[in-house]
C-alpha cells in the first residue's frame, strides 16, 4: 500500500482500504456476475472536475491480476453496452455469442473499426453520429470498455504500474468525457484533481 500511495498520491488519488458502496454499485452495473469473491488488492479514488475516477486492482489467482478504471459522471445516462476495436483475430468479434453485435451500416468507418454489443435500439440512440465520429477520430480504445448509466468501466490486465498508471487515468478521463458528449484531450499533464 505504501508503494501504491507513493505512485498515485502525486496525481491526487487517495488510497482506500475498501470499495465504497457508491463505487461498488457502479461497478456491478457493468459486471453483475463477478460478486464479492474476488480479492481487491487496492482501491484509489480522485475527482477530476466533475468526473470521479475509481481505480481498482484485484487478483483472482496466483499471478493473475486485473485493473479497472471507473469514470463516473451523472451526465452520461447511457444504456449498458460494451465496445472494442474490431480485430478479426479475436473470438469476441466473430459473433459466437448469443448477443450479436450492433451494426452501423450507415457509418462504414465506425462499423469497420469497432464492435459494439448491447441493446441495438438504445445503443444506436446513444452512439449518435457525433459520438461515433469522435470515437473514430480521437483515440484507440483499451482492452475493454463498458458503458452503463452514468459510468464508464475500462479493464486492463496486470498490476498497477508506475509506467502506465497516468496514461490509463488519462484514457479513462478521455473515454468518460466522450461519453458525456464532450471533447477529448489525451496529451499534456493531468490537472491536479480535487482530493476527496
Amino acid at each position: 500500500m505504501k508503494e501504491l500511495a507513493g505512485l498515485v498520491e502525486p496525481l491526487g488519488f487517495d488510497v482506500r482500504s475498501d470499495f465504497d458502496k457508491e463505487s461498488a454499485a457502479h461497478f456491478y452495473q457493468h459486471n453483475p456476475t463477478l460478486g464479492w469473491s474476488f480479492n481487491i488488492t487496492s482501491v484509489c479514488v480522485a475527482d477530476y472536475d466533475s468526473i470521479r475516477i475509481v481505480v481498482m486492482e484485484y487478483h483472482f489467482g496466483e499471478g493473475s491480476h486485473k485493473q479497472y478504471f471507473l469514470g463516473i459522471n451523472s451526465s452520461i445516462s447511457a444504456p449498458l453496452f460494451e465496445i472494442k476495436i474490431r480485430d478479426t483475430e479475436t473470438i469476441w468479434n466473430k459473433d459466437l455469442f448469443a448477443i450479436d453485435p450492433v451494426r452501423f451500416e450507415e457509418d462504414p468507418e465506425f462499423d469497420g473499426n469497432f464492435v459494439v454489443r448491447g441493446d441495438p435500439e438504445r445503443v444506436r440512440a446513444f452512439l449518435n453520429p457525433d459520438r461515433r465520429k469522435a470515437l473514430c477520430k480521437t483515440f484507440d480504445l483499451p482492452d475493454s470498455v463498458s458503458v452503463c448509466g452514468d459510468s464508464v468501466l475500462i479493464e486492463y490486465t496486470k498490476h498497477i504500474k508506475a509506467t502506465t498508471f497516468e496514461g490509463n487515468v488519462r484514457q479513462c478521463l478521455a473515454v468518460t468525457k466522450l461519453m458525456m458528449g464532450g471533447t477529448v484531450q489525451r496529451d499534456g499533464n493531468l490537472q491536479k484533481p480535487h482530493n476527496l
